[in-house]
């Protein structure tokens, strides 16, 4: 059984990009569950360069996201992730990002990494994502987010798909709906 997880953030200064400062993953371990480290799935083909990654919901989440794209593209060099939430966590992903020894640029709610070989550009926009338009975006991840999709937006679903460029992929750690199912209008989209 694995121990609770505290996150505390603290005050971090940008120390700027830094290729070399690689992620610990001894470090990373901490911030994860004993059975949400070691992500297994099988790389997936994706037909863009530059995708954008919506995650709704995401709290300061920065290391699931991380880690399935790290295993989904290897050969991706580099993302664009939009994360929305209520609060802010900005701060706790910063110290998070720190702790694990990722050197990262700051401009207000935009960071900027080397995640191995990977640039990610990271928006946290402070927001209830079921009251914006969604924007497009070429894999939509989620983590934990059903039981508040279905108590405060069963439509969300729909509105992720209309955003959802064609060959999309969508992440999430429950069962697809059935409207992700029923409703893609023809769109080639992987589930994972």
């Amino acid at each position: 059984m694995s121990d609770p997880i505290m996150f505390i953030p603290r005050m971090v200064e940008p120390k700027g990009i830094n290729k070399q400062a690689i992620p610990n993953r001894d470090k990373i371990r901490e911030y994860c569950f004993d059975d949400e480290h070691d992500v297994r799935v099988e790389e997936q083909p994706l037909i863009i360069e530059h995708p954008l990654l919506l995650y709704p919901g995401s709290g300061c989440d920065i290391f699931h996201p991380l880690l399935h794209v790290e295993q989904l593209f290897p050969s991706l060099q580099k993302i664009t992730f939009h994360f929305i939430d209520q609060d802010n966590y900005l701060a706790m992903i910063k110290t998070m990002l720190d702790d694990v020894g990722v050197h990262f640029a700051q401009d207000k709610q935009q960071l900027q990494f080397w995640w191995h070989d990977l640039f990610v550009t990271l928006h946290f926009q402070i927001a209830n994502a079921f009251s914006l338009t969604l924007p497009k975006h070429h894999i939509y991840f989620e983590k934990s987010f059903t039981i508040m999709k279905e108590e405060f937006c069963p439509e969300f679903d729909e509105r992720v798909l209309d955003a959802l460029h064609e060959k999309g992929i969508i992440i999430s750690d429950s069962d697809h709906s059935e409207t992700f199912h029923t409703k893609r209008e023809g769109k080639k989209i992987q589930f994972i």
